[in-house]
């Protein structure tokens, strides 16, 4: 965005490639390896905990 300041939020977890999600037979549904929702759950804990009440 032009002119605005963008928000920057430092997280202190050491990066993670995603990865694809998986299916089972059975299953039409993609779920995701438990490394990975725990990896994402983290990511976004530290978001909102950092994160500024906007005005």
């Amino acid at each position: 965005m032009k002119g605005a300041d963008g928000l920057k939020i430092v997280i202190p977890i050491t990066p993670k490639p995603q990865s694809r999600p998986r299916f089972t037979k059975h299953r039409k549904t993609p779920y995701e390896e438990a490394p990975m929702k725990a990896y994402k759950n983290a990511v976004k804990y530290h978001t909102m905990a950092t994160k500024s009440l906007l005005i």
